[in-house]
């Protein structure tokens, strides 16, 4: 569960740019807005079981390319030190 304004800055967009996205997420099921109990003004998008089940989908299609492009090609430590690099971008 994140607020709306936070998941727009992870995503590098626009507030508005996360809002028109969440709410198409919302039309489809994939979370619902939740207010936030300490800010009337917050909002939280939260993950609904249909938005979990998609999300696990993707993960698992997104890990076996990943395995299908670079395992053969990478040896042991290589993905720790791709990991420590790109934890340092911006």
């Amino acid at each position: 569960m994140l607020r709306y304004q936070d998941l727009a800055r992870v995503a590098g967009i626009t507030n508005s740019g996360a809002s028109r996205r969440l709410e198409q997420m919302t039309r489809a099921g994939l979370i619902e807005r939740r207010s936030c109990p300490t800010d009337r003004r917050g909002v939280f998008a939260h993950m609904t079981p249909k938005g979990e089940a998609g999300f696990k989908t993707a993960q698992r299609v997104f890990l076996n390319s990943l395995e299908r492009n670079f395992g053969a090609s990478l040896k042991p430590g290589d993905a720790e030190l791709i990991s420590a690099a790109l934890s340092k971008l911006p």
